[in-house]
């Protein structure tokens, strides 16, 4: 909650809402934000709570989906399930229009289906050396590689 009050956070993007636990603090701390809404790709997860947290719960994988523009993407706990170069094209297009903020284990963690969720799976481990193509705060802990891209950071890639 920290990282998101330093930068513009009117409209928010919870990319793998999960339990909907950044939603709900997003809503206890931030009375200004005007947006929130949220994407899982597994819809048993979405219960009645995450219909009244988020304004609007989309159901698909956002590696494929067309997002509109949000002034935070939180990609927490999540990236670990995707492939490097997919996650990487991810942040590139949300890049175009907002922040990215990034949290996930700073060692990998095995981990399998969950609850029937296949998505649950791990398949990566990122470092912070995994996001050197970028200028990026680095907000990491003991436990996790946190990191905050703004727009205004340039992917030296390209």
């Amino acid at each position: 909650m920290g990282i998101i009050s330093t930068i513009n956070h009117n409209n928010i993007l919870d990319i793998g809402v999960g339990r909907g636990k950044y939603g709900f603090l997003i809503r206890e701390y931030f009375s200004d934000v005007n947006k929130l809404d949220g994407i899982d790709i597994f819809e048993k997860y979405i219960t009645d709570i995450h219909k009244n947290i988020y304004d609007n719960m989309l159901i698909g994988n956002a590696l494929d989906m067309e997002i509109g523009n949000y002034d935070v993407h939180l990609l927490i706990d999540i990236i670990e399930h995707w492939d490097k170069e997919e996650t990487h094209n991810l942040i590139s297009r949300l890049l175009k229009n907002g922040n990215v903020i990034i949290a996930t284990p700073n060692r990998f963690i095995q981990q399998g289906a969950y609850m029937g969720n296949e998505w649950e799976r791990h398949k990566t481990f990122w470092s912070l050396d995994d996001f050197k193509r970028y200028s990026f705060k680095d907000f990491s802990n003991d436990v996790s590689n946190i990191i905050l891209i703004t727009k205004n950071d340039l992917d030296k890639t390209n």
